[in-house]
């Protein structure tokens, strides 16, 4: 293509059709006949140089049989090139397909490994902007810009073959021009680059922005925000207009203009061509197919400048596509891997901030031991580190200072899946799938490896039976998208059902039990004493009922052990415990 294309351009855009190369007979098959299908049509100026200088067609074809032979040239060229433009079409459609396909399982892939830090750090609607609009956006352009490329550059060269042929003298006026309009596409391509990049982070923005909106939809119009956001949402919609009109201005001024350079050359060779069939140099039929070549020479020229600007549109996507398959993964140097462990955990020094405000540190110097076997429940204020101690122990950040040990090995050392294969959680946040309630307790066993028994116990140990028969198919029921159909406490029981079904040695129920009421409550609390037994078990609840079972309780303050004993020691000597506690009490 005319446009200058910068070195890493050109990796990009090898990465991209490196997903084709695993099939090089498909590709290669692809690329002659689309190009066959460019070079077919441009020997139709030939069949009409051969029907209008009769002396010159006899030397190929019998006087008497033209009149047959032409007709039948012409369907057969047709004939082939409908069977070339049906192996271009389903080239084209097999090209998009497979990358898509390739492509999104790299992106799904490097997301499922990616650490916690960077879902933090990228809101859901862009992440799944990426996945779909971007990579659609980066597929589709370039495989219509190699399609095209192949069968517009075949006509290029055929049409300046024949032109070559008839009148090679005229044909080097037609190529001078074309350095003209080359500098003309590249300065446009420029700009199209430039905007293409400012519409798709614009696109990413607007993305994020709606997906937030209507997550947020039951906030939105409890709060009356329907204004802050139409005006939020209005605004980047402005934003991306203007860019699209930018765009729309560069784009519709480069092809006029490069046209312009064409129809100035077009016109001097139409005056020099008549001159010449006026003066006898060049018969009727020379003329005929060097007009018919050169006048359908623009087309193929005009649709390759059109390219330029596909081409940026599938290079800015390509930069987001790429980030996100390139992004450092989770990191897992550890190699530890034991197939039991007694549950003993250690937290030595440890200080931890997040990223999103590194100067406040959410664990400051904190030291805790809790030993096989114990029960041990976490209170605090809202960002004491209750929360943060957990994920600190599966590992989901990495302490700033300080070490987190599990059965006396520092978690850094431990082997990732095995780690977190050996802790089942309840957490506040439920993440639900849109799948059966079967397969969202048993989560990850699915098919045969679903202990069917063990899910059936499960839900009788979360109290889940009477919601499970009131369900119109059972354990076998879709839940919907983030369990739609469930209540908040239905919700909180199937999560401590795939606590139950997880059977770990370690357990860790993180505001578990907040959304039931005190009768489903009480009933979960004997489960969960017969669960406790034998096991380490962490309980995080606001509601201090919960306390009630644990041997130990741990009260954290600015991310320090500020307390730590019974419920009854606590109430007796620390202040601490004593105001959160009453102020649960005042709450219900």
């Amino acid at each position: 293509m005319a446009a200058r294309i910068e070195p890493g351009d050109w990796q990009r855009l090898r990465r991209i059709f490196g997903y084709l190369f695993h099939y090089k007979l498909i590709f290669v098959a692809g690329v002659c006949a689309t190009f066959l299908f460019g070079l077919v049509e441009t020997a139709v100026p030939w069949l009409m140089y051969l029907l209008l200088d009769a002396d010159e067609a006899e030397a190929f074809i019998d006087a008497e049989r033209i009149a047959i032979v032409l007709p039948l040239i012409l369907v057969a060229l047709f004939l082939l090139r409908g069977v070339l433009g049906f192996v271009r079409i389903y080239w084209n459609i097999w090209m998009q397909a497979t990358m898509a396909r390739a492509i999104r399982r790299d992106m799904i892939f490097r997301l499922l490994r990616l650490p916690k830090s960077y879902h933090d750090s990228e809101s859901s609607g862009i992440l799944v902007s990426r996945v779909m609009q971007f990579v659609d956006t980066m597929i589709n352009n370039a495989a219509y810009v190699l399609v095209n490329l192949l069968q517009d550059s075949a006509r290029l060269f055929g049409y300046l073959t024949t032109m070559f042929i008839v009148e090679w003298r005229y044909t080097l006026v037609a190529i001078v021009v074309m350095p003209l309009t080359i500098a003309v596409i590249r300065y446009f391509a420029r700009r199209l680059r430039l905007h293409a990049g400012h519409q798709a982070k614009a696109l990413s923005e607007l993305t994020g922005s709606l997906s937030d909106t209507i997550q947020g939809h039951p906030v939105v119009i409890a709060f009356g925000g329907q204004e802050r956001e139409q005006a939020k949402l209005n605004q980047q919609l402005d934003k991306v207009r203007g860019i699209n009109l930018r765009q729309g201005v560069a784009s519709a001024l480069n092809m006029p203009l490069s046209q312009l350079l064409l129809a100035l050359a077009l016109a001097l060779i139409f005056g020099l061509l008549a001159h010449d069939l006026t003066g006898g140099r060049l018969s009727e039929g020379q003329v005929s197919t060097f007009i018919f070549a050169m006048v359908l020479l623009p087309l193929p020229l005009r649709n390759l400048t059109r390219l330029v600007e596909l081409v940026q549109l599938s290079l800015a996507a390509s930069t987001r596509v790429f980030e996100l398959i390139d992004a450092e993964p989770e990191a897992n140097p550890g190699s530890f891997a034991p197939n039991q462990i007694r549950g003993d955990i250690s937290f030595s020094n440890v200080g931890f901030s997040y990223a999103s405000n590194p100067q406040k540190d959410v664990l400051d110097g904190l030291d805790l031991n809790i030993e096989s076997g114990e029960t041990v429940a976490l209170v605090g204020a809202s960002g004491s580190g209750k929360t943060t101690m957990v994920n600190l122990l599966l590992r989901l950040y990495n302490p700033k200072r300080g070490a987190v040990s599990l059965d006396g090995t520092d978690v850094q050392q431990w082997d990732l899946p095995t780690l977190r294969a050996k802790i089942g959680m309840a957490s506040q946040q439920i993440i639900l799938f849109d799948t059966t309630l079967a397969e969202n307790v048993a989560y990850p066993d699915v098919g045969a490896k679903l202990d069917k028994q063990r899910l059936r116990q499960a839900c009788k140990d979360a109290q889940l039976e009477q919601m499970i028969a009131n369900l119109p198919e059972g354990e076998q029921t879709i839940l919907g998208e983030n369990g739609l159909r469930l209540s908040g406490g239905e919700r909180q029981r199937l999560a401590i059902a795939r606590a139950f079904y997880k059977d770990a040695a370690l357990l860790v129920f993180d505001e578990a039990t907040s959304s039931l009421d005190a009768d489903t409550e009480g009933g979960i609390k004997q489960s969960l004493q017969a669960l406790f037994k034998n096991r380490t078990v962490i309980v995080i609840a606001h509601r201090f009922t919960t306390v009630e079972i644990v041997d130990r309780i741990v009260v954290l303050e600015h991310g320090k052990v500020a307390a730590t004993g019974t419920h009854a020691a606590l109430m007796e000597d620390s202040p601490l415990y004593k105001r959160l506690y009453k102020a649960q009490q005042l709450k219900g």
